[in-house]
Order: C-alpha cells, then structure tokens, then sequence
C-alpha cells in the first residue's frame, strides 16, 4: 500500500457501520509495548531505534494477522502526508514530528495501525466504527499475543508491561470512544 492508496477509501472506523453509530462514531483500544533488549525511545541513540525497526520489521513478516499490512519508514514519507497520516488517526503528532528511526504499520482497512519508536517502541492501536470495544480487544489481543511470540517485551510479574510514562504501566492499555454528542443533545440522551 501507498500512502495515495488512503485518499481512496475511508477508514473502517470512520463508515459509521458499527453498532451505535449514530452517537458513538468509533471505538478504540491501544496497547504500549517496550522491548526488553533496547533503551527506551526517548534516552535511545539512532542505532537502537533502528534496532528497533528492524525487529519490528522481521517479526510481523512471521505473523499471519498482519499479513497484508504495510510498514512505512517515516523518514521515507514528506510532511504533507505525515499529516494525512495524524489526520486519520493512525498516528500522533509527535510520532510525526520527528520521523527518524520511526515507523507505522497500517493494515489495508485502517483497523489497525503501530506506531515504532514513538513514546514506547510499539504502540498498538485497534480502531472499529461505532461502539465496539469489545472486537477492537479482540483484534488487538490477538495482535498482542503474536508480537510477544516474536518480540521479548519488557515486562516484570510485579509491575505489568514497563512503559516510557509510569501511568501506563501494568496493562499499558487504554480503550476509547469517539463520541458525537450533538447527536447526544438532539435525541436528548445527553444526561
């Protein structure tokens, strides 16, 4: 896939297909993920950030669930599309910000989307239409387990999955909802 490819379609999350979704207009669940063989993003040097990438890299060739996704090399996409890229919601603007030794994988539906090298080396992101919470813990689960074949993650028994900020250790998950609330204030669900 290239990044023109986007322009073609909307992104499953953004149909309005799902489950309530006429209020809730997607639903998301996003994992960090450190690997235990490399510093941190944010105290690493250029060659650990490539490290990164290119293990990223191996291990979702060898993971049937991505099959079909595309890895793009941040330093390889300009400005303009970068921002497509934050606009759609596959990534943060300050993983596009500075986009050397960094990478996004996205599959071809715009369900799921992995920042590397962000904040935390992976940051898994599962976004479906409507309220739907539960198939995006589906997916990202399914997601998780396969990575963590491959990939040694930086994890103690005491603390949970060890994150670059603290309020993200244990589970390093987070589950959202994009909501409409004038839809909310006009069917007067709003309380």
């Amino acid at each position: 896939m290239r990044i023109e490819e986007l322009l073609t379609h909307t992104g499953e999350w953004l149909r309005g297909t799902g489950p309530s979704a006429h209020i809730v207009m997607s639903s998301r669940v996003r994992l960090a993920r450190n690997l235990n063989a490399w510093t941190f993003p944010g105290k690493s040097g250029k060659k650990d950030l490539e490290g990164v990438f290119k293990a990223f890299d191996e291990a979702v060739a060898r993971i049937p669930v991505l099959k079909g996704s595309t890895l793009f090399d941040m330093t390889q996409i300009d400005q303009v599309d970068r921002q497509l890229l934050v606009e759609r919601h596959l990534m943060s603007h300050e993983h596009a910000s500075n986009p050397e030794g960094k990478g996004l994988l996205v599959t071809d539906q715009e369900v799921v989307s992995i920042m590397v090298n962000e904040e935390d080396h992976l940051r898994i992101q599962v976004m479906r239409s409507g309220l739907n919470l539960t198939e995006a813990w589906d997916i990202i689960n399914a997601i998780d387990d396969a990575l963590s074949k491959e990939l040694p993650f930086a994890y103690l028994p005491s603390w949970g999955f060890l994150t670059a900020c603290p309020t993200n250790t244990g589970t390093a998950m987070r589950g959202s909802v994009m909501m409409h609330l004038p839809a909310l204030v006009m069917t007067k669900q709003i309380h």
